[in-house]
């Protein structure tokens, strides 16, 4: 996470970081929620983390897409 912010801060490979980290986020948080949520699915707080770490992913994932991408000149 702090390799993708200080990437996006210096705009070198901001978006494919910001992209991956993301992946990375959604794919921790399906496991982990996905577990919880599947045995317990009748308790307010997993969905609410559940739902709250989803938000989170989703914010990386706009983030990337509002990063501009490098131009290449061939």
């Amino acid at each position: 996470m702090v390799l993708t912010g200080a990437s996006v801060l210096i705009n070198k490979k901001g978006r494919l970081t910001a992209i991956s980290l993301g992946a990375f986020l959604l794919l921790i948080n399906l496991l982990h929620h996905g577990y919880l949520v599947a045995n317990g699915w009748h308790t307010p707080l997993f969905w609410t983390a559940a739902m709250l770490d989803l938000a989170i992913t989703c914010g990386v994932f706009i983030l990337a897409g509002d990063l501009c991408e490098e131009e290449v000149s061939l």
